[in-house]
């Protein structure tokens, strides 16, 4: 029997860039529900709606190596915190399950961290005023993002912008901007917990998904693409991974990608036909 159940989750987009989070349950009336990949055919083939796999859902179904060796981290770490703990009539079994619902635990915290300073450095980078924060590891984290975004940043030309491009797939960018010397610069940011001092890292599925961004979007080659890496555990602690030279071979690489997607789901938006199976 499976003990650890792995969660799936994707966004979708309609064709005209809106987003397709949430759709009517047909075996249960008045709920709501995630679309499927099974809803995305059956709307389709039926001429009701096209919606397109976000850029994330895409590159997650090649593996996403940080979340899973963060995964991994989180449920040893979880044992470790639990193991002196347990009592002897406690099973294996029992004491996988409980560890994994500890990670899961610890991993929803660091997310939601994660997310209000998201929504954070948003209301910063529009206001260009700090907030008073009931998480108290907010201030900190935010007082580094506003010393290194008054350094390297100059107006945000737009935030949280969702579009669908005809290339077939959509998503949400996190924020264009002007940066010192007039460049303009499209930006993804990721927070990053762990141990004190330990470095923080920006993965292929990083350079993938800031590739798509800006040709789905339509920004020609003068665009810069960053990732900033915002650490949660060394507040003020804030690196860039700066993919703009690897641009053409992250989109190369991002359409092998969504071409084997379309080919294994036997579904393609860009196409006119689709299969059921």
């Amino acid at each position: 029997m499976q003990i650890v159940i792995p969660e799936r989750s994707s966004h979708w987009y309609t064709k005209g860039g809106q987003p397709f989070y949430e759709m009517p349950c047909l075996g249960n009336p008045g709920k709501m529900k995630s679309p499927t990949l099974a809803d995305a055919k059956r709307m389709f083939l039926s001429g009701e709606l096209v919606i397109v796999p976000s850029v994330t859902g895409i590159t997650h179904s090649w593996g996403n190596p940080m979340l899973s060796a963060y995964a991994k981290e989180q449920g040893i770490r979880a044992a470790m915190k639990l193991l002196p703990d347990r009592q002897p009539e406690e099973t294996d079994d029992d004491f996988i399950r409980r560890a994994s619902e500890e990670g899961d635990r610890s991993r929803a915290e660091a997310a939601d961290l994660g997310t209000s300073v998201h929504k954070a450095m948003e209301r910063f980078r529009i206001t260009n005023e700090l907030e008073e924060y009931a998480d108290p590891r907010m201030a900190p984290i935010m007082l580094g993002f506003k010393e290194w975004a008054e350094g390297h940043l100059g107006e945000t030309i737009d935030a949280e912008k969702m579009f669908a491009s005809k290339l077939g797939f959509g998503g949400r960018i996190d924020e264009l901007a002007k940066g010192r010397e007039n460049i303009r610069i499209l930006l993804d940011y990721k927070t990053q917990g762990g141990p004190s001092g330990r470095k923080m890292r920006a993965y292929p599925n990083h350079g993938w998904q800031l590739a798509a961004y800006a040709e789905g979007m339509g920004l020609d080659e003068s665009w810069y693409l960053w990732n900033v890496l915002i650490s949660t555990t060394d507040a003020g602690r804030i690196e860039v991974r700066d993919w703009t030279k690897d641009r053409a071979d992250c989109w190369q690489q991002f359409s092998a990608i969504f071409e084997a997607w379309c080919k294994v789901n036997h579904y393609d938006p860009r196409s006119n036909n689709n299969a059921t199976d």
